[in-house]
């Protein structure tokens, strides 16, 4: 890997940042400009309307330059919180960063620098034939072939997929994830599982398939509202130390992969590096057993919802988890 010389350009990306709890903070302090994926709604709750029936996530305006040191330069909303409070609190989260300087990648084209961001929703719906899934690979295909009309560009893609505390892609996250780089993408960047995945390296092209939590304190939160805009139970869910930790990756407009950084989140929501890790240390041969799931999501589910509000356990949560 090059050295890289004074004043090139460099970005880093950070995982799933949620800020809804005020008692977040981080003694990480990012050197470079930086990239996450804004994983929840910004704006009071009381003032917008819920998506019945999910997890809804939100949390008022925040100031990003305090507990990092510095405002991002850009945030991705291509993820399954962005609309829980419908088009209102898209507009909020979009305005509030625009108040605040932030750019925004959600399924445009983003130029930083010779770096361009393409952000998605995850590509595959299971149906090889789905409509979705067919027009989101033609979606993608345009904007790389457009992007690649800028002879120095470097593509990067940060996707939202895979499945929760699952520490191995799927299959289909895997092929999809060839796909984007035989298509000539340079570096792809994966959020939504809520712990690290292993990274690829792929014809001279690293994967990261999940870059895991960045800043997101324990949940508890109103959620499952009914259609008047009346939460049903309180969701719950305390992370565990899969959760907590997660990676800062740093590249230069080259969009070559320059350092990868271990952070940690303390129990008191505090995010803290551990340090600089060896990329080929990263990349794994073989997959976790899959005990190793199932293990991470009952255990979560117990130890989240046990001893609630006087209770030895939360019915509503039982009754929940046996629907799905």
């Amino acid at each position: 890997m090059k050295c890289l010389e004074k004043g090139d350009d460099m970005l880093t990306f950070l995982g799933d940042i949620a800020l809804i709890s005020a008692h977040t903070r981080s003694e990480y302090k990012p050197d470079h400009q930086y990239v996450f994926n804004c994983e929840y709604v910004i704006g009071k709750r009381l003032e917008m309307m819920p998506v019945p029936g999910k997890i809804n996530l939100s949390g008022i305006d925040c100031d990003f330059q305090k507990i990092f040191g510095k405002q991002p330069i850009a945030v991705t909303l291509s993820n399954n919180h962005i609309n829980d409070f419908g088009s209102q609190g898209y507009e909020n989260t979009v305005n509030s960063l625009k108040r605040q300087g932030i750019k925004t990648a959600a399924g445009e084209l983003l130029w930083i620098g010779n770096i361009c961001l393409l952000s998605y929703m995850d590509l595959d719906s299971g149906n090889r034939l789905d409509r979705d899934f067919i027009f989101k690979k033609k979606v993608a295909h345009y904007q790389i072939r457009k992007a690649k009309e800028n002879e120095d560009a470097r593509i990067v893609v940060l996707i939202h997929w895979g499945i929760e505390n699952d520490p191995n892609p799927t299959k289909r996250q895997i092929s999809n994830a060839h796909w984007l780089i035989d298509e000539g993408v340079d570096l792809i960047i994966g959020h939504h599982p809520h712990c690290v995945q292993k990274v690829e390296e792929y014809k001279g092209k690293y994967i990261f398939y999940s870059l895991g939590n960045g800043l997101f304190p324990p949940i508890n939160q109103p959620s499952h509202y009914d259609s008047n805009g009346r939460p049903t139970r309180i969701y719950r869910f305390k992370w565990q130390k899969w959760n907590r930790k997660s990676y800062a990756v740093t590249i230069d407009d080259n969009a070559q992969v320059i350092k990868v950084e271990t952070l940690v989140q303390t129990k008191d929501s505090v995010l803290k590096s551990t340090g600089d890790v060896d990329i080929n240390r990263l990349i794994l041969k073989k997959d976790y057993p899959k005990w190793v799931y199932r293990f991470r999501k009952y255990y979560l589910f117990f130890i989240s919802n046990c001893f609630v509000d006087g209770k030895l356990f939360d019915i509503k949560a039982i009754k929940a988890e046996m629907n799905k």
